[in-house]
């Protein structure tokens, strides 16, 4: 599918495949934020690698992993848990790990 777009004055400068490139590249993290697209559907609908995708969409404050932090702390929970309930005492490194994760920035 194509579209047509009127490019505003101060952007005439550039290159209509880089204007082209970055146009997609919103376009698909827009449409992962909306829910209507996964990031491995968005890399191949760029051709990229999912890697390279998670690179480019982190660069515009995508996330690789949506995941909010209520859902974290409920894994966290479970894993506790679950870590207790072991022999080798892995309950104490899971919290360790979790500690030294930063928390993510709430959308606005």
């Amino acid at each position: 599918m194509q579209i047509t777009v009127d490019i505003p004055t101060p952007l005439f400068g550039q290159s209509t495949e880089e204007l082209a490139r970055r146009a997609r590249l919103l376009l698909v993290i827009d449409e992962i934020r909306s829910g209507h697209l996964t990031r491995s559907d968005a890399a191949r609908a760029l051709a990229m690698t999912l890697d390279d995708f998670l690179i480019e969409g982190g660069r515009h404050g995508l996330y690789a992993i949506d995941y909010d932090v209520d859902d974290f702390k409920r894994e966290l929970d479970v894993s506790r848990t679950t870590d207790a309930e072991r022999s080798d005492g892995g309950g104490s490194r899971c919290r360790q790990l979790a500690a030294d994760l930063p928390l993510p920035r709430r959308r606005s």
